[in-house]
C-alpha cells in the first residue's frame, strides 16, 4: 500500500481489524456480565496502547506481529472468563502446570474450542497481516492521531468523572486487569511461584524450633492425612443417612469436628495452608514459610511423606514441593511420564502396608504425611469392587464426567451413579482411615492421628460447578476433620487431651493444623501459636477468611455461611 490519505485510513482500519484478534478477549469481556459502560473504551485505550509505536512512525506489519504471543494467549484467556468468570491468574496457570492430561480430559469441550478458537483467530491475524498490509505501510497523519486520541480518552474520562488521583488509580487498575496485560502480568507471577516452589529447600534449612514441653521417654508417632475433595456431610459419624462411616463410628475416642472450614476450594491452595503457618489473606506467602515436614525434621524427627497422587518431577506442584522438605519421599500414584488416567493412580489402601513397614523400623520420634486421592474425580476409580455398596456403573460415571460442569448437564441416571460412586469412595476412605488408625493403636505409642480435608465437593443440584469444586460454596468448604489420641497419649499429655475434646463444636479453619501438629508434639517456634491450636487451652477462635484462585478474600461466616449462596464460581480440578 502507499501512503496517501486513502490508503493510510484503509492501513488503521486494517491495523484495527488484526489489533481486535489480538486483543480479542477484551471484546468478549464487554458482553460478559458485570461490564459497565467503560468496558469499551478500556477496550480501545488498550488496542491503541498495542499501536502507539505506530503513532510514532513504526511500520504497522512490525508492531502487529509483536502480538503474535497474544494471539495464541488469547483464546485460554476468554476460556478462562466463560468458565471461571475472571481472567487467568497465575494460580490459574499453576493449574495449568499440574494437572495431568487424565484430569484435563474433565475440560475436553473447553480445550477442543479453544483449540478451534486459536486456528481460527490464528488465519484471521495471519490473512489481515500478510496479505492486507504492506511491509512498508505506515499510518498518515489521521491515523497517528485516532491512536494517540484513543489511548487517552479512557484514562481521560476516569480522570473527568473522579479526579485527577482517584481517577488516576482507576484507569490504571482498568489496564492492568485487561487483555494482554493482566495475562502477562498473571503468567510472571506464575514463573515466580515456579521459582520459588524450585528453590525452597535452602530456606528450610534455617528453620528453629524449641521444645515446649520436655521430650517424653516413650516413642512418638504423629500421623497427618489429608484427604482430597471429602465433604462434611457425607460423613454418616456427622449425621449422614447412609452408612458410609461405619467403621470410624465405632473407634472409641475419635473426635470429628463439626464445624471445620478449608481456608481455599483448591489442592493447590489448601493444602499449603495445612502445612504451614499462614492463612487466606497471605496465600501465596506459604511458599515461603516454614512447613511441618521440616519444623518436625528441626526438631529431631523422623519425617516421611506418602503420596497416591502425582509427583511431577523437578519443578514440583504446590503440595509436592513440601515432599522435599521429609526426610523420606515416596509417591505411590503416576509418575513423570507415566501420567496414565485418573484411575490408574495408587488405592488409598497401598499406603497401609508402607506405613507399616516404616513403623517397623522402632524409630523413635516419627511424622507420617499422608497425602490421598481419598474422592478425587473420577470417584468410581477411587475404590475396590468390594466397596460398590451403593450401585455406581463406572461407564455411566466416566460418560457424565466428560459433560460440562454446569447445572442440568447430567441425566437422572448419570447424576445418581455421580452421588452412589462418591459415597463408595467415602466408605473406602473410612476403612483405609480406621485401618490406619488400627495400626497406630498396634504400636502401644504417643500416637496422635489427624486427618483433614484439602477442600470438598459440590452436590449434583449445585447452582454451580455440580460434582466439582473450586467454587467458594459451603458444600467446598465445609470439611471433615477427625483426631485420634492413643490411650498413651491421653495419659502423658493430658492438657492437649483435653483442650481438643473442648474444642469440638468450635468454629474454625483448617489453617489451625499446622499449629496444632506444633502443638500435639510439644513443640514452638517456626510461627507456631497456641492462639491457633484446637489442642491448646489459649485456642482463640478467629474470623474465618477464604480465597479463591484470583486472591478474592471472603469472610466464609458472614459472606457465605450466612448468606446460604452458592458462592462465586472460580473453576478448578485439583
Amino acid at each position: 500500500m502507499g501512503k496517501t490519505s486513502e490508503n493510510g485510513t484503509s492501513a488503521l482500519g486494517w491495523a484495527v481489524a488484526a489489533i481486535g484478534v489480538v486483543t480479542l478477549p477484551n471484546l468478549c469481556a464487554m458482553i460478559l456480565p458485570g461490564a459497565d459502560a467503560f468496558a469499551a473504551m478500556v477496550a480501545m485505550q488498550v488496542a491503541a496502547l498495542m499501536l502507539i509505536p505506530c503513532a510514532f512512525g513504526a511500520p504497522l506489519r512490525i508492531v502487529l506481529l509483536a502480538g503474535i504471543p497474544f494471539v495464541w494467549l488469547g483464546p485460554v484467556a476468554i476460556l478462562c472468563r466463560i468458565t471461571t468468570g475472571q481472567p487467568p491468574s497465575e494460580w490459574f496457570f499453576l493449574l495449568l502446570f499440574e494437572t495431568t492430561r487424565a484430569e484435563a480430559t474433565v475440560f475436553l469441550p473447553q480445550i477442543l474450542s479453544g483449540c478451534a478458537l486459536l486456528l481460527a483467530c490464528s488465519a484471521v491475524f495471519a490473512w489481515i497481516v500478510w496479505r492486507r498490509l504492506d511491509r512498508r505501510t505506515r499510518l498518515d497523519r489521521l491515523g497517528r492521531m485516532t491512536i494517540v486520541f484513543w489511548a487517552l480518552l479512557a484514562p481521560a474520562a476516569a480522570v473527568a468523572q473522579l479526579g485527577l488521583r482517584e481517577g488516576g488509580l482507576t484507569a490504571a487498575y482498568r489496564l492492568e486487569n485487561s487483555y494482554p496485560l493482566d495475562t502477562a502480568l498473571s503468567l510472571v507471577r506464575a514463573a515466580g511461584l515456579r521459582w520459588e516452589l524450585s528453590h525452597r529447600a535452602r530456606s528450610m534449612a534455617r528453620i528453629a524450633v524449641r521444645r515446649l514441653e520436655p521430650p517424653l521417654p516413650q516413642r512418638e508417632i504423629y500421623l497427618l492425612v489429608i484427604g482430597e475433595a471429602a465433604r462434611y456431610d457425607r460423613f454418616q459419624i456427622n449425621g449422614y443417612e447412609r452408612p458410609t462411616t461405619p467403621r470410624l463410628a465405632g473407634i472409641d475416642g475419635l473426635l470429628s469436628f463439626r464445624d471445620v472450614i478449608s481456608p481455599a476450594p483448591a489442592t493447590l491452595l489448601a493444602v499449603p495452608m495445612l502445612l504451614t503457618a499462614a492463612t487466606a489473606p497471605e496465600a501465596r506467602e506459604a511458599l515461603r514459610l516454614p512447613s511441618l515436614p521440616a519444623a518436625f525434621r528441626a526438631a529431631g524427627f523422623h519425617v516421611h511423606w506418602l503420596s497416591t497422587q502425582a509427583r511431577h518431577g523437578r519443578w514440583d506442584t504446590t503440595v509436592s514441593s513440601f515432599a522435599q522438605d521429609a526426610d523420606d519421599a515416596r509417591f505411590l500414584g503416576s509418575q513423570l511420564g507415566n501420567e496414565g488416567s485418573a484411575g490408574q493412580t495408587a488405592l488409598d489402601t497401598e499406603l497401609i502396608p508402607v506405613v507399616r513397614d516404616i513403623l517397623a523400623r522402632n524409630e523413635q520420634k516419627i511424622l507420617l504425611i499422608l497425602h490421598t486421592m481419598g474422592s478425587h474425580a473420577l470417584y468410581s476409580d477411587r475404590y475396590t469392587p468390594e466397596f460398590d455398596r451403593f450401585p455406581a456403573d463406572p461407564t455411566v460415571c466416566a460418560e457424565a464426567r466428560r459433560r460440562v460442569l454446569v447445572e442440568g448437564a447430567f441425566t437422572k441416571e448419570q447424576q445418581t451413579a455421580l452421588d452412589n460412586s462418591y459415597d463408595n469412595s467415602i466408605l473406602f476412605t473410612d476403612s483405609v482411615l480406621a485401618d490406619l488408625i488400627g495400626v497406630l493403636e498396634d504400636q502401644h505409642a504417643v500416637s496422635g492421628f489427624y486427618y483433614v480435608s484439602d477442600h470438598g465437593e459440590n452436590g449434583g443440584d449445585a447452582s454451580y460447578l455440580p460434582f466439582g469444586h473450586g467454587n467458594l460454596s459451603s458444600e467446598v468448604l465445609h470439611i471433615p476433620l477427625l483426631v485420634w489420641l492413643s490411650p498413651e497419649y491421653r495419659a502423658a499429655r493430658t492438657r492437649q487431651s483435653a483442650a481438643l475434646a473442648e474444642h469440638v463444636a468450635v468454629p474454625i479453619s483448617s489453617t489451625t493444623t499446622f499449629h496444632t501438629l506444633f502443638d500435639l508434639a510439644g513443640l514452638g517456634g517456626a510461627r507456631s501459636d497456641p492462639a491457633h491450636s484446637i489442642a491448646s487451652p489459649e485456642f482463640r477462635p478467629s474470623v474465618r477468611m477464604v480465597t479463591n484462585l484470583h486472591g478474592d478474600l471472603k469472610d466464609y461466616d458472614r459472606d457465605i455461611k450466612a448468606s446460604g449462596e452458592a458462592g462465586d464460581n472460580h473453576l478448578v480440578t485439583r
